[in-house]
């Protein structure tokens, strides 16, 4: 991988089962893969849906992604992450 969330994948997946919005649903099988570059400040950004569900489940996945940890700098400045989100 070219980063990792600030914390660890752990503390992404914890962050994720405690906000996400859709959490006390039952499973889905929907997921939702993102594709998203890295700003100086460990931010997300261009995000784009490579893989998408129904659109409350992308809005969802995106605001995930934003509001989670940050993440840490890539070696490669333009490289993109791609990270799954499941509903």
């Amino acid at each position: 991988l070219a980063s990792n969330p600030v914390g660890g994948w752990d503390k992404m997946f914890d962050y994720i089962k405690a906000n996400n919005a859709f959490a006390t649903e039952p499973q889905t099988g929907q997921e939702v893969e993102l594709s998203f570059k890295i700003d100086r400040k460990g931010n997300p950004k261009d995000i784009e849906i490579i893989k998408g569900a129904e659109s409350k489940y992308e809005q969802e996945a995106i605001r995930l992604l934003i509001n989670g940890p940050k993440w840490e700098k890539p070696e490669k400045a333009r490289e993109r992450m791609t990270f799954t989100i499941n509903f």
